[in-house]
């Protein structure tokens, strides 16, 4: 707080022609590797592939194996130590029925997770195209604007030669001047 910040300036002619002729291809290479929206998409297709694959392994019979060594410490027990074992195996017969409708809607995911994705991939593509047309025009309206205050400044030069002879008014002097000093302001 309080500190001068102080903007660097620079001449925009030293922006070399070599920005538009970057081959396009780069460009939508470069932008769909470095798209943090797009990968978020690549992201959402692997979990609704990881939940069709969880909706399969939900139609499957659950099967459980339990083993625990036991032991009771009543005196009269003619065996206070003994190991138990056990199988259980359940299956839910809902998933009979709900199963194809689970196993649809989660293809529909993957589906739709695929869409968004090329959607995405679309948009960024636009979004190169554009930035690069806008960069383009940006510069070519940068080189009519010097272009335009190239020659607004000489023409104030000259009027300012002319006025000083005094074959040129004042008044003149100053609207070329103004007009100068436009041509810069829009460069």
């Amino acid at each position: 707080m309080g500190q001068n910040i102080q903007i660097a300036t620079t001449d925009l002619k030293n922006i070399g022609n070599e920005v538009t002729q970057v081959p396009v291809q780069k460009l939508e290479e470069v932008a769909l590797l470095k798209n943090a929206d797009l990968r978020e998409q690549h992201y959402n297709g692997r979990i609704a592939s990881d939940e069709t694959r969880r909706t399969l392994l939900r139609m499957f019979p659950n099967l459980s194996f339990n083993y625990g060594a036991k032991y009771d410490t009543d005196t009269y027990l003619l065996n206070r130590n003994w190991n138990e074992a056990g199988v259980q195996m359940s299956f839910n017969l809902m998933n009979l029925f709900t199963g194809p409708a689970n196993m649809k809607l989660a293809e529909a995911g993957v589906a739709l997770a695929d869409q968004r994705r090329m959607a995405t991939q679309l948009s960024v593509m636009t979004q190169v195209h554009l930035s690069r047309l806008a960069v383009i025009n940006t510069r070519s309206q940068f080189e009519r604007a010097d272009a335009i205050y190239t020659t607004d400044s000489k023409i104030s030069e000259i009027m300012r030669n002319r006025q000083s002879v005094q074959v040129q008014s004042k008044l003149d002097l100053v609207s070329t001047e103004t007009s100068a000093i436009l041509s810069l302001l829009r460069r």
